[in-house]
């Protein structure tokens, strides 16, 4: 498990008293019902509008808003999941019901259904790892009528580089491999292990684009923080923003460093697991490919500047990269991962 565990600092989400009335009453027109109050649902590791409200009939809904002050990074990923509510309505088999859109003033909602008694992990079980893989089988059997067409854009080329970035940053660009070191105890030794490291990880980040396996709708921000399980056991998954078809290699790769850094299962467990729900094998080689691009997805994020606005953010990202390595080492023949700095995760 990974060492040391999340910092208690909160995300700069805005208060329900700070939204604008027009934002509230745009919310309200949707609804149908009066908003009496709201509070900030936590969860995530961005400072994006999330509330659970309580309306004038007993009831409560889960809500969320592009607004101007948010990130463009936060504001496009809810841009992402209305996009990915409207194409593909069978997400909501697995995800909370989706009632609706608003707008008001300039903010625009998003309104789901309130899990009130949602049971989240860590802590991990067979039963929960088996609820998320059933939902995960659910989605790869109905996307499996949508194809991707030799000319549809890559959906992985800007967060998976296979040319550029990433591992191949590292080993060409002498600022991305400053930064990278500055987030390990003993930079000289992060060196060696880098130097071993690439000529093995930069041809697989290059193949990419030619992963041979099954494939279908990936949700691909899979985390324990997008996770619920419901009071009957079934597994509900959140924050759909980042999805589009493609490898379910690369779904499994990205969630097994959450799951293997809060001790849930490894690597191999959870491929295991994904087989037999879907019933099809993954090929080694893309194993082995979407591994090398997950990790060099985190390497090339865990020496960025601390953002005050979003203080877990270089702790997970580190959590990450660690997770997906003890899958990585033993898979791709790689030595460990050095020792990640602790001293610098709460301040810049």
């Amino acid at each position: 498990m990974f060492e040391p565990k999340a910092p208690t600092l909160r995300e700069a989400k805005p208060a329900w008293p700070n939204v604008p009335k027009a934002a509230v009453a745009g919310l309200e027109a949707v609804l149908g019902i009066p908003v009496l109050r709201g509070e900030i649902a936590w969860g995530g590791y961005g400072p994006g509008a999330s509330f659970i409200v309580d309306l004038a009939d007993g009831s409560r809904r889960f809500v969320k808003a592009r607004h101007p002050e948010h990130t463009p990074e936060g504001n496009a990923m809810l841009a992402g999941e209305i996009a990915a509510r409207r194409r593909y309505p069978f997400i909501s088999k697995v995800a909370p019901a989706f009632l609706g859109e608003a707008t008001g003033g300039d903010w625009q909602w998003l309104i789901f259904e309130y899990i009130g008694d949602g049971v989240s992990a860590p802590p991990w079980t067979q039963g929960k790892l088996r609820a998320l893989f059933t939902a995960l089988a659910t989605i790869f059997v109905e996307s499996q009528d949508l194809r991707v067409r030799d000319t549809d854009p890559d959906p992985f080329a800007e967060t998976l580089p296979s040319s550029s970035g990433h591992w191949h940053a590292l080993g060409e660009e002498s600022e991305a491999r400053s930064e990278f070191l500055t987030a390990f105890t003993d930079p000289d030794a992060a060196t060696r292990w880098l130097e071993q490291c690439l000529p093995r990880l930069r041809p697989l980040q290059s193949a990419r684009p030619r992963m041979s396996g099954p494939a279908g709708l990936v949700h691909f921000d899979l985390r324990s923080d997008n996770l619920l399980f419901r009071r009957d056991g079934s597994a509900v998954l959140l924050d759909w923003s980042s999805t589009c078809i493609g490898p379910l290699a690369i779904e499994l790769a990205s969630f097994a460093p959450s799951c293997i850094g809060e001790g849930g299962a490894g690597g191999d467990n959870l491929r295991a697991l994904y087989e037999r729900s879907i019933g099809v094998p993954i090929p080694d080689q893309d194993i082995e490919i979407a591994l090398a691009n997950i990790t060099g997805f985190f390497a090339a994020r865990i020496g960025r500047p601390w953002r005050p606005t979003m203080p877990r953010l270089r702790w997970v990202v580190r959590q990450q990269l660690w997770g997906a390595m003890q899958w990585a080492e033993t898979l791709l023949d790689l030595p460990p991962l050095p020792r990640l700095r602790r001293d610098d995760l709460t301040a810049a």
